[in-house]
């Protein structure tokens, strides 16, 4: 049973949002489906609604991880293969690393657009971690498609991947859990061999949706054997 002090913390709604509105500059293109305005709609749905102002929630901004957080999961090749395709540069690497093509433009800004998701998610880990909040949002995260050394589905930067290793670093165990009609296949990955981060994906399967992965045989291995779990569901699959 939870003492008064749980009760009391859990009574404040101690929570933590990011504000989205600064990564608003960025665009993934007119013909992508991936449209970042919507992170300023919900934003404003969650205000219109007076949950941003909740007593005991703070408001913060993303920040850009840095590398030295960022290479926790990313190859130093790949992260300067991004830098180099937010600067415009062309480079014969771009596609070796899943960068420049239809699912994983590159664009200006596409550096800082991934890297401050990321941030955000580490920031989002560090307050609960610290003890400062009870629950963290990050609406712009859960970019679980991106891969140590290329970006997929989207995905350039892993920031749940990044939020993870954060609270790992605090000495805490983790379960993940991921909801999306996609595999969670990148934090998979990440954990694969652990046994201090439990990892449960909730999809449509892999034999008829990208990324063709997320079957029940993925249990994780070595020290992570049973520690991924994948729960895959027929197309339309309902609650």
């Amino acid at each position: 049973m939870p003492d008064a002090n749980d009760r009391d913390r859990q009574d404040s709604g101690r929570i933590v949002l990011v504000d989205p509105r600064p990564l608003l500059e960025h665009d993934f293109g007119p013909q992508h489906p991936f449209k970042i305005y919507r992170l300023g709609l919900t934003y404003e749905l969650l205000a219109a609604y007076g949950l941003s102002d909740l007593p005991g929630t703070r408001i913060i901004v993303p920040r850009k991880a840095s590398e030295s957080e960022a290479i926790c999961f990313h190859e130093d090749a790949y992260l300067e293969a991004l830098r180099l395709a937010d600067a415009g540069i062309w480079s014969s690497e771009l596609l070796r690393h899943g960068l420049g093509t239809g699912d994983n433009p590159v664009f200006p800004g596409i550096y800082d657009w991934a890297m401050s998701v990321g941030g955000a998610s580490i920031d989002c880990a560090t307050e609960i971690a610290e003890g400062r909040a009870d629950r963290a949002f990050n609406m712009s995260g859960g970019l679980h498609h991106a891969m140590p050394d290329h970006a997929s589905g989207f995905c350039h930067v892993n920031d749940a991947v990044l939020g993870i290793h954060r609270l790992l670093e605090a000495g805490k165990r983790v379960a993940y859990v991921d909801i999306d009609a996609h595999h969670g296949d990148g934090v998979e990955r990440a954990f694969y061999a652990r046994s201090d981060v439990l990892t449960i994906s909730v999809h449509q399967s892999g034999y008829t949706i990208f990324p063709g992965s997320g079957f029940v045989e993925e249990i994780g291995q070595g020290p992570g054997e049973g520690m991924s779990i994948n729960v895959p569901h027929l197309p339309w699959s309902g609650d």
